[in-house]
């Protein structure tokens, strides 16, 4: 079965609305570094998958007493994927929700301020979709599921430009000590 996905157009209304927050497809990760090399993270990637129409298909099975013209024993048959028949999405979302740990490691230092630097990562997730389906003029199925999982890899290359050196924010401070007077009698300067 071929597929698409379906890409909203690009406005502030699209992407930025609270209420609109399920319609784009996107991808959201929020991590930490929990030192110079190392980071995790979860993330949400929100996709969107549709049956491509007409299309012919095989077929293979039984359907029965559905009242439908499709009752039938089938062994590979082509058969079109038509209103009527089978309607299938996930607009609503096919979700991989996941968790990753990610290393970074420095490459190259081009100059003082240019650096070249790896990123190894690796992680594991649910596909939570939302499924949107019609079949053989049923009610439409439409309900959250988890549908499997998966498992990803990931390597990247990145140049940093002008980074501030560790420090360079810290400032001096001089720590003033109480001085005695003749009278025994201590103050600040």
């Amino acid at each position: 079965m071929k597929a698409a996905d379906r890409p909203t157009r690009f406005t502030a209304e699209n992407y930025f609305h609270p209420s609109n927050l399920t319609t784009p497809q996107y991808n959201f990760r929020l991590g930490y570094f929990v030192n110079d090399r190392y980071s995790i993270s979860i993330g949400l990637d929100h996709m969107k998958y549709i049956a491509l129409p007409n299309q012919p298909v095989a077929i293979y099975g039984e359907i029965q007493n559905s009242g439908t013209l499709y009752d039938g024993v089938y062994n590979g048959e082509s058969i079109l994927l038509e209103e009527g028949f089978l309607e299938f999405e996930h607009t609503d979302g096919l979700n991989y929700i996941n968790a990753e740990l990610r290393r970074a490691d420095h490459l190259l230092v081009l100059h003082e301020k240019i650096k070249l630097h790896a990123l190894f990562g690796a992680g594991l997730g649910a596909i939570y979709p939302r499924t949107n389906a019609v079949v053989l003029n049923n009610n439409r199925y439409d309900q959250f599921n988890v549908a499997g999982y998966g498992l990803h890899a990931l390597f990247g290359v990145g140049l940093t430009f002008f980074q501030k050196s560790k420090g360079t924010n810290r400032t001096k401070r001089r720590v003033h000590q109480p001085a005695k007077c003749k009278n025994h009698l201590q103050y600040l300067r």
